[in-house]
C-alpha cells in the first residue's frame, strides 16, 4: 500500500521525471527560454533567434555545431520544434515564438541553469577548450 501512495506522489508532476537533463540541448532551450521569459513577454513568446543565441552562449550541451553556427541553429530549431511530439511538452511554438507550458515552468524549478552544477560545469570547460 505504502508503494502505491510513494508512486502516485511522484506522478503528481509528470514534467519532474520528464525533465531535460543537464548537458543536453533541450536543457539548454529550456534553461533559455526561463532565462528569456518575462511576464509581459512570456505573453507574446520569446523569438526563435533569441532562444538559439542564448542557449548556444550560455549552455553546456557539446553538439555537432559547436564550431559552427549555422550547424548549431539547425540543431536547436529541431529541438524547438519537436516539443509539441513530447509526451509533457515544456514549450509550445506560434509560428517562430515559444512559450514555457506550466510543466515547462514546473520543470525548470530548482534547476541550474545556464551550465552550473558540476557536470554543466565540466561540459562548458570542454566547450570552451573546443572553441579555442
Amino acid at each position: 500500500e505504502e508503494e502505491s501512495e510513494e508512486e502516485e506522489e511522484e506522478g503528481d508532476d509528470p514534467a519532474a521525471s520528464w525533465a531535460p537533463k543537464p548537458g543536453s540541448l533541450r536543457y539548454d532551450v529550456l534553461t533559455a527560454l526561463h532565462a528569456l521569459s518575462g511576464s509581459a513577454r512570456e505573453q507574446a513568446g520569446v523569438g526563435r533567434d533569441a532562444i538559439v543565441k542564448h542557449a548556444r552562449e550560455n549552455g553546456s550541451a557539446i553538439t555537432r555545431g559547436d564550431d559552427d553556427f549555422a550547424l548549431y541553429r539547425q540543431d536547436a530549431v529541431t529541438v524547438l520544434g519537436k516539443e509539441k511530439r513530447a509526451l509533457v511538452p515544456l514549450w509550445s511554438q506560434e509560428d517562430a515564438r515559444y512559450v514555457l507550458t506550466p510543466e515547462g515552468r514546473a520543470a525548470g524549478r530548482g534547476q541550474p541553469t545556464g551550465g552550473e552544477g558540476r557536470q554543466g560545469d565540466q561540459d562548458s570547460d570542454r566547450k570552451r577548450q573546443r572553441r579555442a
